[in-house]
């Protein structure tokens, strides 16, 4: 989903609340689909002028096969986020700033996804042991 951040640019607004069910199940990772289920995301983008933050927490079910053993398997987890908002590349050297362009929208669903396929187990295991 895409949320149109201007006014917290413009000044008009300090605060955006974000809550949103996001259907990553497209999502491919080493040749399995692993978060089937719907992915939670609640948060805010706060700012003022030209410093937009946008801070969420995101609730996922990552479902595999055991890299080890290939028994399916089922872990819930949370990944807190944070991210800098700029108009333009030229307005920050962060490198995990989102630009967001003329247009002022912020598309959630590319955000959370990035963050969840650098977050995701590169190793598979069931169990820890």
């Amino acid at each position: 989903m895409k949320w149109n951040v201007r006014t917290l640019f413009t000044g008009e607004r300090e605060e955006l609340p974000i809550q949103d069910t996001l259907d990553l199940s497209g999502l491919e990772w080493s040749g399995e689909h692993p978060l089937v289920k719907p992915v939670f995301v609640h948060g805010a983008v706060t700012g003022a002028g030209s410093i937009v933050v946008l801070r969420c927490t995101v609730e996922y079910t990552f479902e595999g096969s055991c890299d080890r053993c290939l028994a399916h398997f089922s872990r819930g987890g949370t990944l807190e986020a944070e991210h800098l908002l700029i108009l333009s590349e030229a307005d920050s050297e962060d490198e995990n700033a989102i630009v967001v362009g003329d247009s002022y929208e912020l598309d959630l669903d590319d955000v959370v996804q990035t963050d969840l396929c650098l977050e995701m187990p590169i190793k598979r295991l069931c169990k820890p042991d």
